[in-house]
């Protein structure tokens, strides 16, 4: 090797050092026990960021941590694909029949399923309410528990993001913010909401699924269709692979009688020609 070529990768370690110096930043590894403890033994989680899908990967398959604990990619990329084996066509698996499965599971393990972000299933009569970090799947009409105390307590080192953070530590960091700030909605709480979801956003308003999550309590609490779509539109913006974002935006317009800005999203979910296949 040249000489200039090893001192130019020498002197790179030494420059970058400081910013790739992640001794001291548990967060990951917090993030991801904080998970684990809050659903407890013999649940099963639901996750779709690979933020979050990597960590639990690693306190189970390198740690051996948490066996007793389910975990499920909603991207069937990694954790426990067993479930879903048998759909898989030509290597892609079909979201319908993976949702068929999901509600098997949700069905035969009532009060054990857990979910990141919000679900809802009214053919069940299911939906999610907030416990802990997590969403916890229940009967529609279940009077919700206070559970935010168990997301304020759990130690998270590193969840006031610094801005040399990766996007995945900031993502991570940030759900304990918006979970909050859902918390601070659900009580009434506008004013503590705004609290929470201001350095949320001052963190990672680059993060689709921040944007995302935030309209979420807009359109599921608030009610507030305008401020939904105005972060919704951002989280499109983000990632134009965001299937799930972009049918609400379809049916949002579509329901407020903006047909010209539904046909431009459904122009663009055509163009994506992914049929039945998408991303969480």
């Amino acid at each position: 090797m040249p000489l200039s070529r090893r001192s130019l990768q020498i002197s790179a370690a030494f420059v970058n050092a400081k910013s790739n110096d992640r001794s001291g930043y548990f967060q990951a590894y917090d993030h991801a026990q904080n998970v684990f403890k809050t659903a407890g033994t013999n649940s099963y989680i639901y996750c779709a960021a690979d933020s979050t899908a990597f960590n639990l990967l690693y306190l189970k398959q390198v740690k051996g941590l948490f066996r007793d604990v389910t975990a499920y990619d909603r991207n069937l990329n990694i954790l426990d694909l067993a479930p879903f084996k048998k759909i898989r066509v030509n290597g892609v698996f079909e979201r319908p029949d993976e949702l068929a499965i999901e509600k098997k599971i949700a069905m035969e393990n009532p009060g054990r399923v857990y979910y990141m972000d919000m679900a809802v299933f009214p053919e069940l009569a299911l939906r999610t309410q907030p416990w802990g970090i997590l969403h916890k799947l229940l009967p529609e009409g279940t009077n919700h528990s206070a559970s935010g105390k168990l997301c304020a307590l759990w130690a998270t080192r590193g969840i006031y993001c610094k801005n040399r953070n990766d996007i995945y530590c900031r993502e991570n960091a940030d759900f304990y913010l918006v979970r909050l700030a859902e918390y601070a909605a659900l009580s009434g709480d506008r004013q503590r909401f705004e609290a929470c979801k201001m350095p949320a956003l001052k963190a990672a308003a680059d993060i689709p699924t921040t944007q995302k999550n935030i309209a979420y309590i807009y359109f599921y609490i608030f009610r507030d269709g305008q401020m939904c779509v105005d972060h919704l539109e951002k989280a499109a913006a983000l990632e134009p692979y965001y299937v799930p974002v972009i049918r609400l935006l379809i049916e949002l317009y579509r329901s407020g009688g903006f047909t010209d800005k539904a046909k431009k999203w459904q122009d663009h979910l055509d163009g994506l020609n992914i049929g039945n296949k998408e991303s969480i």
